[in-house]
């Protein structure tokens, strides 16, 4: 059941890469995943207790773009899909997936020439773009109700990235036209980036409410955003 609940969850959000270096990154990725799925199955062997927990968590996020995210998207909204087994009773590791829509924005600039009689309008139209995150999953739980933090870190892969339109109205006495040409800068961008989540907040058996900061750091700029989010607690 847990093996197969774990092939659904990266089944839904499995991309392929398309550059070198996110092969590189995503091999790298790989051994850490590994690496957490060893130490979790190593203590659950060591620990002669049955009342280990393993659940898959489901939830939602919404929140504001910050840093360079800010300039080009309104606000972000996202779905939260997570594996996570308890390795004693503060200590939760496992995998974590999902989705956040970064809402794309509109930009304008104007500039006024030959006496105040012509101008240009510039409208840059950003399309939505997206994170999909492949990640591994740490929580501490002081208390089994109550306060926790954790965070979740590994490669955020960018879907849709560098892309929109401009549109151009240009003003004079004679009249007044426009036009727009779409524009894509997908391959100017990294296919992604190193990908950290840190959140904090109040759980019970059932639910998880938390603030949360998402970036996924790139070559050139992040894709980051501040917001508050829930989850449910699905035992397997």
């Amino acid at each position: 059941m847990k093996i197969y609940a774990l092939k659904i969850i990266f089944g839904m959000f499995y991309v392929k890469p398309q550059y070198n270096q996110t092969n590189k990154n995503m091999k790298k990725l790989s051994l850490l995943l590994a690496g957490f799925l060893l130490m979790g199955t190593a203590s659950a062997q060591n620990n002669s207790s049955s009342e280990l927990d393993d659940l898959i968590k489901v939830g939602i996020q919404a929140g504001i773009p910050v840093s360079d995210a800010k300039d080009i998207s309104s606000a972000a909204l996202g779905i939260n899909i997570s594996y996570q087994h308890l390795i004693n009773t503060n200590v939760g590791i496992g995998f974590a997936t999902g989705y956040t829509n970064y809402f794309g924005d509109d930009t304008t600039k104007t500039e006024t020439g030959l006496a105040g009689l012509t101008s240009q309008t510039i409208k840059t139209k950003n399309d939505d773009f997206g994170i999909i995150p492949i990640a591994a999953l740490f929580r501490y739980y002081p208390d089994n109700t109550g306060f926790y933090f954790g965070a979740d870190a590994g490669y955020g892969l960018l879907i849709n990235g560098g892309k929109g339109s401009i549109e151009t109205t240009d003003t004079s006495p004679i009249g007044t036209t426009t036009t727009e040409k779409d524009f894509d800068n997908s391959e100017k961008l990294d296919a992604g980036g190193f990908y950290l989540r840190p959140e904090i907040g109040y759980h019970n058996n059932d639910w998880n409410f938390f603030g949360y900061y998402q970036n996924t750091f790139m070559s050139d700029n992040s894709i980051s955003s501040l917001g508050l989010g829930l989850s449910y607690n699905i035992p397997l």
